[in-house]
């Protein structure tokens, strides 16, 4: 542990890690959070005790909040990861919603804890392949508590690490080499709006009321406290229209969250 950071202050900043931000950190990660917040108070130029108060004060999307999140969020993620899910989309998931939406023509995507976008895209890539943009407006969201992962993703340049599970096909088609790096096309990158919010938070104007038509939200309810797991989860079933789709990740379950879903089991997949 920091030694210049008290018990009594390292555990007053974990509580206000959960109350402000919805993360729970376990006493394995005691050590970090310490480093974070003599890291934070030495930026601030304020005592532990004096950073802790100023904390209390700071408005939700104040940049302090943001410099927390960038360093308490994690945003590992690849292109098309768990290619299973992916299937049931395009093959279960679409077919559906593109029968709902027959009459608007308008179609609604939400990437839930968007990291640095890389989920986000591959969700505008595969509508692209199946032409679905040609006949509806294809409207995809990314949202992210993090402010860095999400200057990450506007700037759409990636590693070949975050195309390891991209056939040769799709990265000659809808990325541009640049160096050792890949860079998204333009026409894809100009079709995902990325957004810094936090899933606890209600946001109407910005996760409309039974407004999209498929949530991916992966490897995040994971993070949060059961408190905030229990609001982020309601936030998104709010968010959905009837019959919509929600994806989590493989080790997440609504299980104890919410009563609002009916489990779905293809592809080797729940959603």
């Amino acid at each position: 542990m920091n030694g210049s950071i008290d018990s009594a202050e390292l555990e007053s900043f974990q509580a206000t890690i959960a109350r402000r931000l919805g993360l729970r950190f376990d006493d394995g990660k005691l050590t970090f959070l310490a480093e974070v917040l003599s890291r934070r108070a030495q930026e601030r130029r304020l005592s532990a005790l004096g950073y802790l108060t100023a904390l209390e004060q700071e408005a939700d999307g104040s940049s302090e909040i943001g410099e927390l999140a960038r360093e308490l969020t994690v945003g590992e993620t690849y292109f098309f990861r768990h290619a299973d899910q992916f299937r049931a989309f395009t093959e279960v998931a679409l077919p559906e919603r593109l029968s709902a939406r027959a009459a608007s023509r308008l179609l609604r995507l939400l990437s839930a804890g968007c990291a640095s976008g890389e989920e986000a895209y591959s969700l505008a890539i595969l509508l692209r392949e199946r032409g679905v943009d040609a006949g509806f407006e294809i409207a995809i969201q990314g949202v992210d508590l993090n402010p860095g992962a999400l200057e990450r993703a506007r700037n759409a340049l990636y590693s070949a690490w975050s195309l390891r599970e991209t056939n040769d096909e799709l990265r000659a088609r809808w990325f541009e080499r640049e160096g050792r790096d890949y860079r998204l096309v333009q026409a894809i990158r100009d079709a995902v709006r990325f957004d810094q919010h936090n899933l606890t938070s209600s946001n109407p104007s910005l996760l409309v009321p039974r407004s999209f038509d498929v949530v991916f939200c992966r490897n995040v309810l994971m993070y949060f406290t059961p408190e905030h797991a229990v609001r982020a989860v309601a936030q998104l079933a709010q968010a959905l229209a009837p019959g919509g789709f929600l994806f989590l990740g493989h080790a997440e379950t609504l299980r104890g969250l919410s009563h609002d879903f009916h489990l779905r089991h293809t592809h080797d997949t729940l959603y």
